[in-house]
């Protein structure tokens, strides 16, 4: 047991307060830089690297062509800021290919020939590493872009690279 002498207890006390000082300081900071999480109309981080919002066309629906009930195939417009995996813009031509969707979207209003607006979010350490988070039918005369204006990103350095042996 420490003994305290009046000579000492105000230097314990001030070094106390310090620290009580610290420590409230530092739990300050925490709960301000901390989500409040309340609802106030934000969407929840959801961990994507980036997310894209493209126009296309629905060519199977769930269920259809080996698709999964979570999936959707599209044709989409061409993507030419699509970012790869090593943080590169390397783009994305326009094509057909399958989407899943996350769980809060509803793919049963939707049919072959559909014209749609969705967005995709791209997480490269997820499993699957895209799906859907949003959809909306366009109208059926909405004119989609499945042409290509310009060169993709890293195209030509690619087209100019030897294919690989077998």
């Amino acid at each position: 047991m420490i003994q305290t002498t009046p000579d000492t207890a105000p230097a314990r006390w001030r070094r106390l307060a310090m620290l009580l000082s610290i420590a409230l300081s530092a739990l300050l900071v925490t709960l301000a830089c901390a989500p409040s999480g309340g609802d106030d109309g934000a969407q929840e981080d959801s961990g994507a690297d980036q997310a894209y919002t493209v126009r296309g066309e629905v060519t199977a629906t769930p269920g259809q062509n080996g698709l999964t009930e979570d999936q959707i195939r599209i044709h989409h417009e061409a993507v030419p800021g699509f970012v790869g995996y090593d943080g590169e813009v390397v783009g994305m031509a326009s094509m057909t290919m399958p989407f899943p969707a996350a769980d809060s979207i509803d793919l049963g209003e939707l049919a072959v020939g559909d014209k749609i607006e969705f967005t995709f979010e791209v997480n490269w350490d997820a499993s699957p590493g895209y799906r859907i988070t949003r959809i909306k039918k366009l109208p059926p005369d909405t004119e989609l872009d499945f042409g290509r204006r310009e060169e993709l990103p890293g195209e030509k350095e690619v087209a100019e690279t030897e294919p690989t042996p077998p």
